[in-house]
């Protein structure tokens, strides 16, 4: 972040923005942000931290501004526009999952925990400690690589004492070691291959992939999630 707060601070010193000269003469009204995707920060919030931090703060190399706490914003890039204009463009994290009661997991790794989105966002949830993140994230991209064999989608994957368990939308339940994934995700491709055409898929509630010679199946009603 501190990086970004260099480019930022840079850029304006090369503009000569500063309290003392030019930016005061800029109308805070013509500020246009400009996105090359769709804006995942609410507008707002981000439009008002964009102003305190052009105009209002004290910089501070030490110091994150709100813009990266408050917001999406990874990285942005500020341009005056002749005579009272300024366009700041604007690039933003690329959320993978939400993260229960901690924000959000980001691509570049970072764990961020802005105020609002301006949109919704259909993610996965994550449960786990932050060191194992990222690995939870990856596994759970190749377990639903599987299920989509057969329409599910999974909409949680936490850890547990020793393992993980995963939950799609319908209600299935999934168990598996995180150590020896692998081993573990191939036996249950040979399973989907071996009972797709059956029909009985559908009717499963639990797999627990932890056995080392398959997977143990529980048929039954589904707790839809």
């Amino acid at each position: 972040m501190k990086t970004q707060l260099f480019l930022l601070l840079f850029s304006l010193f090369l503009l000569g923005c500063t309290k003392d000269n030019y930016l005061p003469s800029i109308d805070k009204k013509k500020i246009a942000l400009v996105f090359n995707h769709k804006a995942i920060s609410n507008e707002e919030i981000l439009l008002k931290d964009i102003t305190n931090t052009l105009f209002n703060s004290r910089f501070n190399v030490n110091h994150e501004p709100s813009i990266y706490k408050n917001t999406w914003v990874y990285e942005l890039e500020s341009r005056i526009q002749w005579p009272d204009k300024i366009e700041v463009t604007i690039q933003e994290h690329k959320p993978l999952a939400k993260i229960k009661d901690k924000g959000f997991l980001t691509q570049s790794g970072h764990i961020i925990s802005p105020e609002k989105t301006g949109i919704n966002l259909d993610l996965i949830i994550l449960e786990a400690n932050q060191q194992d993140l990222l690995k939870l994230f990856n596994d759970s991209r190749l377990l639903q690589h599987q299920l989509n064999r057969f329409n599910e989608y999974l909409v949680n994957v936490k850890t547990q004492q020793g393992y993980a368990e995963a939950s799609t939308q319908s209600g299935l339940k999934i168990v598996f070691d995180q150590k020896d994934f692998r081993e573990q995700l191939k036996r249950l491709e040979d399973f989907i291959s071996f009972e797709l055409l059956s029909g009985s898929l559908h009717n499963i509630r639990t797999i627990d992939m932890r056995y080392k010679n398959g997977v143990a199946i529980a048929f039954g009603n589904k707790e839809k999630v």
